[in-house]
């Protein structure tokens, strides 16, 4: 290993390369980062705060999937890595299944991992849904699996790819970050152009962006559709809600199937797994009105799926928040059949109101809102058997840190009802 290594940014990832380092007996560690994240680092590691200023003095530089590798300061560090590309470098076993997509990635990351562990089989479970994988990789087996959830951020610059990777649901997603729709695409393309022909790249053959990533794959393409879920189970013995929750279990019924996974283990699986925290979760029922926490939905194609889900002039919709430079016109003609009242807030309100046919009932609240109005709003508009569902197809910063704040938000006013 290099002797001397920076890290840029100490988020998840920064925090876990530096545990990583320090425990194989690297010492020569600097952390550098934008803001003063000094009193949270171990005593024995430097710190620069500010800007990324000589690069060229490390052996090796990893950065955060924060921070861009296309970015000027960069350009003089000898190399650039990645706590991913660590992680390939060093990972004992070939079993590795990617996920990757513009929604749904932790769902079907779950999915798999659970329909394996129901086989009898070791799995680790990682990457974007939570825990970086530097932190159970001295843990794996070659005989055991890992799954991963890989963002755009992570995948753009890795130097490996998995055995087999899955490429989801994939439109656009964080324009305010990519320069293009086409860059943004290529960056999660990059999870599967290592791969050989021993390898599977499965990809959802509704999107011409998925289907995209697998031709740059170097694997066996193998395409993926709803049909074989709603053929292979009824509706009703399917834990998740959704059309697009079918999209994401026929892409883990893939890989289960190329893995020859039992039927008995798949079926049972499908059936008692209803989701993750935030995505489509059903929080509960109050006279009647069903409330339903989609805050992971900061797409206008993921609000789309989310909206589907329920039965036409139903919902009373929680919709908007920070800008990701979407194009919000796809959701008309869902608002149309399915909303009954829309309820917006954020910077993104106004141009989301705008695309709402005029017979739908608006309550524009503005750009910084209370919160409680709202709450308050969504009551008063809501009778029994309607749906109260916050899927709000926008970032969430300005109103709340993220959308697991967002989505607590919704939880905690409705447990209030209950009190």
């Amino acid at each position: 290993m290099p002797k001397k290594i920076a890290i840029l940014g100490y988020g998840v990832e920064g925090q876990s390369l530096v545990r990583f380092f320090l425990k194989h007996g690297e010492t020569d560690l600097t952390v550098l980062d934008e803001k003063d994240i000094s009193e949270n680092l171990p005593p024995n590691v430097q710190v620069k705060i500010g800007k990324f200023e000589k690069l060229e003095n490390f052996d090796v530089v990893y950065r955060s999937p924060s921070i861009f590798p296309n970015r000027p300061e960069l350009n003089k560090a000898k190399r650039i890595s990645s706590a991913l590309n660590l992680f390939f470098e060093n990972c004992p076993t070939r079993n590795i299944i990617a996920v990757t997509g513009t929604k749904g990635k932790g769902t079907t990351s779950t999915l798999i991992a659970k329909i394996l562990e129901a086989s009898g089989k070791k799995v680790h479970l990682g990457g974007n849904i939570g825990t970086c994988p530097l932190d159970f990789l001295d843990k794996i087996k070659k005989e055991d699996y890992v799954v991963l959830e890989v963002s755009s951020f992570q995948a753009m610059d890795l130097e490996y790819s998995p055995h087999m990777m899955v490429a989801l649901m994939t439109t656009s997603e964080h324009l305010d970050l990519h320069a293009s729709e086409s860059e943004y695409v290529m960056s999660k393309a990059k999870l599967g152009m290592h791969q050989t022909p021993a390898d599977f790249c499965f990809y959802n053959e509704s999107y011409s962006n998925s289907a995209q990533i697998a031709v740059w794959s170097g694997g066996a393409r193998v395409p993926f559709g709803t049909d074989t879920v709603s053929k292979w189970l009824p509706k009703a013995k399917i834990g998740l809600r959704g059309k697009h929750n079918l999209e994401n279990i026929a892409g883990a019924l893939a890989v289960a199937r190329q893995l020859g996974v039992e039927e008995s283990a798949q079926r049972k699986v499908v059936a008692e797994f209803t989701g993750l925290p935030h995505r489509l979760e059903e929080i509960g029922e109050w006279h009647g009105i069903k409330f339903i926490n989609d805050s992971f939905s900061t797409t206008p194609e993921t609000a789309i799926a989310a909206l589907e889900s329920f039965a036409d002039g139903s919902v009373i919709w929680l919709a908007g928040g920070s800008s990701k430079n979407s194009d919000f016109s796809g959701l008309t003609e869902t608002i149309t059949r399915k909303v009954k009242v829309a309820i917006l807030f954020g910077t993104e309100s106004n141009r989301i109101a705008k695309i709402i046919d005029p017979k739908i009932k608006i309550l524009n609240l503005g750009e910084n809102p209370n919160l409680s109005a709202i709450w308050k709003n969504a009551l008063d508009n809501a009778k029994q058997n309607d749906i109260i569902l916050l899927s709000p197809a926008c970032a969430s910063f300005g109103l709340f840190k993220n959308y697991k704040h967002r989505g607590d938000w919704f939880r905690t006013n409705f447990k209030k009802l209950n009190s």
